[in-house]
């Protein structure tokens, strides 16, 4: 579920951006932060499947990409994103 947030960046926080008057530059940051928090996040998945099992990684994985999803919801702020979008969100192991 987690990989489909990255293609629904643009359609669910634009309106929300576009009040904020954030750059372009900070929303690509933001976009782009995801994909590089997933590639690494994969990475660390593998070495935590290794040892705890993959039942208990990925319903850690569930809780992080659920909080990180609801904490950007509730956002107030652009910078916030950074880290509840593209940090939690995208450590999708």
């Amino acid at each position: 579920m987690a990989a489909l947030y990255e293609y629904s960046f643009g359609t669910i926080f634009s309106e929300y951006l576009i009040d904020l008057r954030t750059s372009p530059m900070k929303v690509s940051w933001i976009c782009n932060l995801f994909h590089v928090s997933a590639c690494l996040g994969s990475v660390m998945g593998a070495t935590l499947v290794e040892e705890f099992g993959w039942r208990k990684v990925i319903f850690a994985s569930g809780l992080l990409s659920s909080l990180g999803m609801t904490l950007s919801a509730f956002t107030t702020s652009a910078d916030f994103l950074f880290f509840s979008y593209s940090i939690l969100a995208g450590e999708n192991w």
